[in-house]
Parts: C-alpha cells; sequence; structure tokens
C-alpha cells in the first residue's frame, strides 16, 4: 500500500513538473518571438534546466546551493512555489547559510509531502544571543510524526554542529523551527 501511494506521489510530482515544463517552453517561445530582453531569456533558461534536473530525478539543489535569497526565491517560483518571508536573515554567515539550507529543504518537502504551493519563513531575534527561524507551508497537514529522511536528518547535523536546536512541529500544524545562536560555530 506504501509503495503504491509512493508511486502516486512520484506521478503527480512529475506530472507537476511536465505542466510546468510546457508553460515555460511556451514563454520561451514567446520571448523568442518577440525579442524579449537577454536576461529573461536566460532566466527562462535556467527555470528549464532546474526542471529538466527534476524530470531526471535530481535534488533540484544538487550542483549549486542558491547564494543569495533572490535565487531561491527564483527557483522556488519556477517550481510553482511562492516563498513569504517576515522578519530579516540573520547577520552571522554560518547562520544564513543554516537557514537557506532549511529553505532548501522546505521547498522539496513542501512539493513532494504537503503538495503546498506557499512556504511562510518567518525569522526573529528570540531571547538573548538567539535567532528563530519557522518554515511552514500551506500545503496538507501531516499524518502523523515526521520521520526524518536523509535530508532533514542532514540539516539536523549541521543546526547542532553550529550549536542549534532544530525541532519538527506536526500538529496542529506542520512546522520546522531552528534555534540558532546568534553567532554560529562552523559547520
Amino acid at each position: 500500500m506504501k509503495l503504491i501511494a509512493k508511486e502516486e506521489e512520484i506521478l503527480s510530482l512529475k506530472a507537476k513538473v511536465h505542466n510546468m515544463l510546457g508553460s515555460n517552453l511556451m514563454q520561451l517561445r514567446y520571448c523568442y518571438a518577440h525579442a524579449c530582453p537577454e536576461d529573461k531569456i536566460e532566466t527562462g533558461i535556467s527555470k528549464l534546466e532546474l526542471l529538466l534536473d527534476m524530470l531526471r530525478g535530481d535534488e533540484p539543489f544538487s550542483n549549486k546551493d542558491a547564494e543569495t535569497f533572490e535565487e531561491l526565491q527564483l527557483i522556488a517560483q519556477s517550481m510553482g512555489l511562492d516563498l513569504q518571508r517576515i522578519g530579516d536573515f540573520p547577520h552571522d554567515k554560518g547562520n544564513q547559510r543554516l537557514v537557506f539550507a532549511a529553505i532548501r529543504e522546505s521547498i522539496s518537502n513542501t512539493l513532494r509531502h504537503a503538495k503546498g504551493d506557499k512556504l511562510f519563513i518567518n525569522m526573529v531575534a528570540g531571547g538573548k544571543n538567539e535567532f528563530v527561524v519557522e518554515l511552514s507551508n500551506n500545503g496538507q497537514d501531516p499524518e502523523g510524526i515526521i520521520k526524518e529522511g536523509s535530508g532533514l536528518s542532514s540539516l539536523r547535523a549541521k543546526v547542532e554542529r553550529a550549536g542549534g536546536i532544530m525541532e519538527i512541529d506536526y500538529q496542529p500544524k506542520f512546522c520546522l523551527r531552528l534555534k540558532l545562536a546568534a553567532t554560529s560555530k562552523n559547520f
């Protein structure tokens, strides 16, 4: 039964990527026919490359990690996901990398598991020398405790190496929470 559900999930994701691929191709065709600016064409080609990677089964972030929030937004938009951010990113570069890693993992999990189209990122300074990041989505609620796959397990290891704490709530709504020290240890 679980195998059938997994196959249906994969088929659903591939259908979504296929539809986005068709839409992207139509946009590029329009751009070529109507002399759109070069940067718009390059953006469209980058989106196509990401979608093709997904169709081949590659992870969308395996080749190059986004280095800015704008790059993450572009990647998420190319997959039909809207990132909504409240608050500012931490000043500490190590913590920024951790937050970006959490966003990348949440993009993937929102699309794969929750089947959502919005990812909410809430960042606040909490208490003395603490920075809190909460990631949630508008997708389906989990049916039970979240089992950490390789992505979440890897993220947890990075957060803990940096001296932080990672929590996952599944009730009443899904929430991935990082509690980071104001200054991270290298990870």
